[in-house]
């Protein structure tokens, strides 16, 4: 049983405001249904890009693998590059990004790893820039 105190004490009996929780429900479905976000000051479009992204760190002109592989998961991607989530900073600067085209397809891109910093729910947010066909 839940406690009375419990901020989930609403959640355990039939609510007399089912209404406005559907309202609450529809009005997150529209946001992440919506693509749109607000307030942008970049050039560029986002779209939303929640798919997993492999990395693999390289040497920046051999290309060269300098650790292991780990796998981030996107945020938003543009014509310049992607935002990505990861559960501690990346110490790299370049990597080779996998990022999937189709079910069975995907392209692999050299990026550049602009910044990291501490973010939402505990995560690490990463931007990469793209730079070149791999």
């Amino acid at each position: 049983m839940i406690s009375t105190d419990s901020p989930f004490s609403t959640l355990a009996t039939e609510s007399t405001n089912d209404h406005d929780f559907q309202n609450r429900v529809t009005q997150v479905l529209k946001y992440a249904q919506s693509g749109v976000v607000t307030d942008e000051r970049r050039s560029d479009m986002r779209h939303p890009f929640p798919y997993p992204i492999r990395l693999v760190p390289v040497m920046r002109n051999t290309l060269e693998p300098i650790g292991s592989e780990v796998v981030g998961v996107g945020k938003y991607i543009s014509p310049r590059g992607f935002d990505f989530y990861y559960n501690e900073p990346l110490p790299y600067r370049w990597a080779i990004a996998s990022l999937q085209t189709s079910q069975h397809e995907s392209v692999e891109v050299l990026v550049n790893l602009e910044w990291c910093r501490f973010g939402e729910h505990g995560w690490y947010v990463n931007v990469a820039r793209f730079v070149h066909i791999v």
